[in-house]
């Protein structure tokens, strides 16, 4: 399988590389959204694990442009420091299928790319880990966050 990863954090990026490739997949890493959108029109991936704030284009309108135009095919998970409760219910209503925030362990990262990886994702709820603890947020569908911006 290949997963493309989006972290501004160099030190985020490789954790989160390093066990995707220990679970057995093709990574590629990119630093900035612009770079990774243009990658998509070039090639595709199995499955998306995306920074909320990044430089170029930001990863919710990443994610927009992958629903757009993949549709649901391929699995998209945020992992990211930013776990405003409002950014969590916009990214799963724009699509997104797991929202996971910093401090990742391995464990959690790994937990979550798993079942990304398996398509076994909640369709309206996301787990969000904080500290080792975690608390279920649960998204409508119906709320608008059209307007919402990256940062």
């Amino acid at each position: 399988m290949r997963v493309a990863v989006l972290q501004t954090d160099p030190s985020y990026r490789n954790l989160i590389s390093d066990v995707v490739k220990r679970l057995g997949h093709t990574v590629v890493t990119f630093g900035d959204g612009l770079l990774l959108s243009k990658a998509l029109s070039r090639s595709t991936v199995d499955l998306l694990i995306l920074d909320w704030n990044s430089s170029g284009l930001c990863g919710l309108d990443l994610l927009k442009s992958v629903r757009s135009s993949f549709g649901e095919r391929v699995p998209v998970m945020f992992a990211t420091p930013d776990g405003a409760e409002h950014n969590v219910v916009c990214a799963l209503t724009a699509g997104a299928d797991d929202y996971v925030v910093y401090p990742i362990r391995r464990a959690n990262s790994a937990r979550g790319s798993r079942r990304c990886c398996a398509g076994r994702t909640p369709p309206r709820r996301a787990r969000v880990w904080r500290s080792g603890r975690i608390a279920s947020i649960r998204a409508s569908r119906r709320l608008p966050c059209a307007d919402v911006p990256c940062n």
